[in-house]
């Protein structure tokens, strides 16, 4: 094959909905994103591709693709010896993009048969995914103010800072939490930890005093991002199943009359639909293209843990404990690429019980300091 300069893959930069094959049977294993940046590949996979992960590659060389009469029909962006990605303009055989699956070691190669729906490298500082959050690193900051119409409740303010640490002997960025207005408790936060590479969150800290060993542990661990390729392409819809694990001394304790717990386990559907994109005015700034999702989410199950499991008195508290968690939830939100870890804009309806009814929480961007990338 002719070699060509790199800069003939800037015709296919963009992003691409591809899916993803058994290599052995050729059946269609799921879904996912492809994006290609300058000589930067980003593939995501969608909720429900089992044994894939986000994953990235550099391509290495460039080479003119051809059909069997010697006709230019696209490029091969080389990875490496054993892995590269075909791209085509137009289509050939039906397919825009065809290769090597980025998100697994197996036998699996991907697919694209719809055209680039973006093109050209990413705006300084956000990510490749239209719709994901800028990953999280020391220096960053975010402010938000989280506001309802309930009656009694009180608006108040939640900032993060972002610093190099560790979790579980790990490195990670350590989000350190300081609220205005309510406690720590009151809002529900506390400090959490991400993998620094790919802002998967590791753990959280309980937001209660004295529960500072306290932490929610997510499977997947990535569910957030997966929330958000869920309804990728605009107009898509999708689910995502999510189990929380809180595990401490909060746990511990509030369980000890009934023998002791190790865990409780809380599992979640998400329904998601996507909206097209839009700009979203928030008091930190407009933020355009940003992408619009419709989120439902409703609790599957609630699970405790440990000895206090088999205590007859537990299975009659279930149902209330249960019912504390079951709330009919509706979200509508907006994220961008160009805010680390945080949403520019959301809005949660619940309806909960008669006298108090609907039940609308608005939490928006109100500052926000982005360390150079």
């Amino acid at each position: 094959m002719k070699t060509l300069s790199a800069s003939a893959l800037a015709a296919y930069d963009g992003s691409y909905a591809v899916k993803v094959f058994d290599g052995n049977t050729f059946s269609e294993l799921g879904g996912g994103t492809l994006v290609l940046s300058g000589s930067t590949l980003q593939f995501t996979p969608a909720a429900g591709l089992s044994g894939s992960t986000a994953a990235s590659a550099t391509v290495s060389a460039v080479c003119e693709n051809t059909d069997a009469s010697g006709k230019a029909i696209g490029v091969v962006a080389v990875i490496d010896a054993n892995r590269h990605i075909d791209f085509f303009s137009p289509a050939f055989s039906g397919l825009y993009t065809s290769g090597s699956d980025l998100g697994s070691s197996g036998n699996r190669y991907m697919q694209g048969t719809t055209a680039k729906t973006s093109g050209g490298a990413a705006s300084p500082g956000a990510s490749s995914n239209e719709c994901a959050p800028l990953v999280a690193k020391a220096g960053d900051s975010v402010s938000y103010r989280q506001s309802s119409n309930q009656a009694g409740s009180t608006p108040y303010t939640v900032k993060y800072d972002f610093s190099a640490g560790s979790y579980k002997g790990q490195a990670a960025t350590v989000g350190t939490v300081s609220v205005v207005g309510v406690t720590a408790a009151q809002a529900g936060v506390g400090n959490f930890y991400l993998d620094p590479v790919t802002g998967v969150a590791l753990g959280q800290d309980a937001a209660a005093a004295g529960a500072n060993d306290t932490v929610t542990s997510y499977d997947p661990p990535d569910w957030q991002q997966r929330l958000t390729n869920a309804g990728i392409p605009g107009g898509s819809s999708g689910k995502i199943n999510v189990s929380a694990t809180i595990t401490g001394k909060s746990v511990t304790d509030a369980f000890a009359p009934l023998g002791g717990a190790s865990a409780i386990v809380m599992k979640y559907e998400f329904v998601v639909n996507r909206d097209a994109n839009e700009t979203v005015s928030t008091a930190a700034g407009s933020f355009a293209n940003a992408c619009k999702f419709r989120v439902e989410f409703a609790l599957k199950d609630f699970q405790v843990q440990g000895p206090a499991s088999t205590s007859p008195l537990l299975a009659t508290m279930l149902p209330l404990l249960q019912s504390s968690f079951a709330v009919p939830t509706n979200t509508t939100l907006w994220t961008s690429n160009a805010v680390p870890f945080m949403l520019p804009k959301s809005v949660t309806t619940m309806t909960l019980a008669a006298p108090v009814g609907t039940v609308i929480s608005t939490q928006e961007l109100i500052a926000v300091t982005k360390a150079p990338r």
